[in-house]
């Protein structure tokens, strides 16, 4: 089942920009402000979801993909959303609606294995906005269209931000990186790879929805590098070739005091679960370890 096109909000940041060449061969509207350059089978629908909009246009069968993310207030990017909520209910072309929002609506210091069932506790002004988009679209959206939300681990790959700080850490701030790896040896890192995350929203939209509201985790806890902080440190240092950092004897209580003043935890073990997308057909289109390796290789060049 192939949408007979697709409306993309965001298709010019990180993960847009991966989206697009994935899709390419089919017609793709590029909602948004800015005027991108266009590919093949790409066309662009001016709208600014700060305000009303209207999606008149859009061919019948579009599925709207809504990546876009705002970095103004958390109010404003519920506004945003309720916007284009308001368009697609107002748009017969559109027939199916896919959102991606984040694994950061389950909370900092939850822990175990986590999956779609387990309770979202959002404690950051970002994870409480997040789940707030989402329950928008569960509740709001037209009751003949089914709505596919998507929840990311931290993606990473070339042109993202995920996994600068380690890798920058662990490469060019040494000293940095021992502190990071001795007080967060047992925290869990839970990193997804771009390409993996694109090939989930392709998957999604090539296939019929299993439920009229569905939700899927996107994550590689099978993936050993994301074991833990230490462990992905290490694969960091071992692709530039260069030796792991040692790890200094951290007393439990130090780490406690400093995750009180701080607010974050330094030593939660967690993974997220994707086999509820595996077990409807998804499996990954690269390997972690080979965005790692493109990041990496990214870092040593701005390091030179």
């Amino acid at each position: 089942m192939k949408p007979v096109a697709v409306a993309v909000t965001g298709g010019s940041g990180f993960i847009g920009r991966h989206l697009r060449p994935v899709l390419a061969g089919g017609p793709v509207w590029l909602l948004g402000r800015g005027e991108p350059d266009l590919a093949a089978g790409e066309r662009r629908l001016p709208v600014d979801l700060a305000e009303p909009v209207s999606l008149a246009g859009l061919p019948d069968g579009t599925v709207l993909c809504h990546l876009a993310w705002s970095h103004a207030s958390g109010p404003a990017n519920v506004r945003h959303n309720q916007h284009l909520l308001d368009a697609v209910n107002a748009c017969p072309g559109v027939a199916r609606v896919v959102v991606l929002s984040t694994v950061s609506v389950y909370g900092l210091r939850a822990t175990g294995h986590l999956d779609e069932a387990s309770p979202c506790r959002p404690d950051s002004g970002y994870a409480r906005t997040k789940l707030a988009c989402e329950l928008l679209w569960r509740e709001k959206l037209r009751d003949d269209l089914p709505l596919t939300v998507l929840r990311p681990s931290t993606v990473v790959g070339p042109g993202g931000l995920g996994l600068l700080p380690l890798a920058r850490d662990a490469l060019h701030r040494p000293a940095v990186g021992i502190l990071k790896k001795s007080l967060r040896r047992d925290h869990s890192v839970n990193f997804v790879a771009v390409s993996n995350v694109v090939a989930a929203i392709s998957f999604v939209l090539g296939r019929p929805p299993r439920e009229h509201r569905e939700c899927y985790i996107v994550a590689e806890d099978h993936r050993p590098e994301n074991a833990g902080y230490a462990a992905m440190q290490d694969v960091v240092r071992r692709i530039a070739g260069r030796r792991p950092l040692p790890g200094v004897p951290v007393p439990d209580w130090a780490v406690r005091g400093l995750a009180a003043a701080t607010g974050r935890p330094l030593r939660v073990r967690r993974t997220f679960s994707s086999e509820a997308l595996r077990s409807a057909g998804y499996t990954d289109a690269v390997p972690l370890l080979d965005e790692v390796r493109r990041v990496v290789a990214a870092v040593e060049r701005q390091g030179r």
